[in-house]
């Protein structure tokens, strides 16, 4: 077998000119795992750096194997057929034997690699153990992410926030189908870094602008394509922004311990105890607010009819002085020309129903009490009667009260009129229609 020494792999890992000096072989620890799928060979190291992506090659340059790296550790896995490796600890100094001593040519940052996101529907049990049958020590829900200790074709041992235990393998993703999973769900969101930064209907800078946003706003990442980021605007809408004035960042939940989910419960509990009081509290408010409201607008409309009543009432007074001075046919030649104009044959057929009435038993027994009685003669209260007594009836009027008060009569017995622009004629088996009124 071929040896390989401490000097020259430190060497491999510096040209790739990306990775920290930091990061040098006597900084790492080595232990051996194994599985029924694969053997695997796990590097620990102090490095702070961010997650890494190693691409190994042969000395042929073909390609052996992508390793990957958490920030803090080295996790390398190495299928049987392809290489064999001894990885030994003397005194803090490392030394790799291997068939094909792998080199180190790039490195980037993989954010996915060594982590896990659970892909459950709800919520799953971490367990203290590989086994289902241990002790829970937290739950593990859809989305959260963990840091992934040990993998197993059943069991994958986990770090999420507070919790360290195992969870079924079948209920995580891994790698680049945890990072598409978590773009899915809408864990990665693109965040605006400027003020008035436009949105776009293209990835162009010459295209329809959906909207305009300000520093600190968040979309829902979709893609990345040409200097641009298509984000989610709305439940249908897509929009591109800017690389330039924008970054893309996730967001990160993780598992929970059996006290923080109590804690989390009671929470949630408060919370729906608050809204549900603050809500009823609204509704009390609105309550009495309609109910305020409902009053004022009643007394508003007592005191306005009050008001309405009392003006007639004193307009009626007045009238009623007005017309003491004046005989019964100035008085019906004046209630003449309020209903019928200078009509004659309208204003004599006015004049029939006023002593119509005069004659039933059904209203008051004089001319002024029929032309006074309350809710039958509106000008009578308003002010016109009185205001045409005081300047005179028409001529026209007066002749038609004196044909009326003399015997002439064009409409029979009938005792009310409406006007016939306005008359409800149906239900009515015996009217006539005489100088614009409709007389039943």
């Amino acid at each position: 077998m071929k040896r390989t020494n401490r000097r020259t792999v430190a060497w491999g890992l510096l040209a790739a000119g990306v990775l920290s000096t930091s990061l040098l072989l006597d900084d790492i620890t080595f232990a051996e795992k194994s599985s029924k799928e694969k053997t695997a060979k796990k590097a620990e190291s102090k490095s702070k750096e961010e997650s890494l992506k190693l691409l190994f090659t042969d000395e042929n340059g073909k390609e052996v194997r992508v390793w990957t790296a958490g920030a803090g550790r080295l996790s390398f896995i190495f299928d049987e057929e392809e290489t064999k490796s001894v990885l030994e600890n003397t005194a803090g100094v490392a030394t790799i034997e291997a068939v094909n001593v792998p080199m180190v040519t790039s490195a980037e940052v993989l954010p996915w690699e060594g982590r896990a996101i659970a892909s459950v529907q709800g919520q799953a049990n971490v367990y203290a153990e590989a086994t289902d049958a241990g002790a829970v020590v937290g739950k593990i829900r859809r989305g959260d992410e963990a840091e992934v200790l040990e993998y197993g074709a059943q069991w994958t041992q986990i770090q999420s926030g507070n919790v360290s235990g195992y969870v079924r393998s079948e209920e995580l993703l891994f790698g680049t189908e945890a990072e598409a999973f978590a773009v899915q769900i809408g864990k990665k969101v693109v965040t605006v870094q400027a003020d008035g930064v436009f949105v776009r209907t293209q990835p162009s800078g010459e295209a329809e602008i959906i909207d305009q946003t300000e520093q600190g706003s968040q979309y829902t990442y979709i893609s990345q394509e040409n200097g641009w980021f298509a984000v989610k605007c709305s439940d249908k809408d897509m929009g591109y922004i800017s690389e330039q004035y924008a970054s893309a960042g996730w967001q990160s939940t993780y598992a929970i311990t059996l006290e923080e989910e109590l804690k989390l419960a009671q929470e949630l509990e408060e919370a729906a105890k608050r809204a549900a009081e603050k809500a009823a509290a609204e509704e009390r408010e609105a309550a009495r607010k309609k109910a305020e409201k409902q009053a004022k607008a009643e007394k508003e409309a007592k005191e306005r009819a009050a008001a309405e009543e009392k003006a007639a009432a004193k307009s009626s007074e007045e009238a009623k002085q007005v017309s003491a001075s004046v005989d019964d046919v100035t008085l019906l030649a004046a209630i003449i020309e309020v209903e019928a104009g200078t009509n004659y044959e309208g204003g004599v057929a006015v004049g029939n129903v006023v002593l119509n009435r005069v004659n039933s038993s059904s209203f008051p027994n004089s001319i002024s009490g029929v032309i006074y009685q309350k809710g039958q003669f509106p000008g009578a209260h308003n002010g016109k009667l009185a205001r045409i007594i005081s300047r005179g009836p028409h001529s026209t009027c007066y002749s038609a009260a004196r044909a009326a008060l003399n015997g002439e009569n064009i409409i029979g017995g009938r005792l009310y009129f409406n006007s016939a622009r306005t008359a409800r004629r149906k239900g009515l088996s015996n009217y006539v229609e005489v100088g614009g009124n409709c007389f039943f």
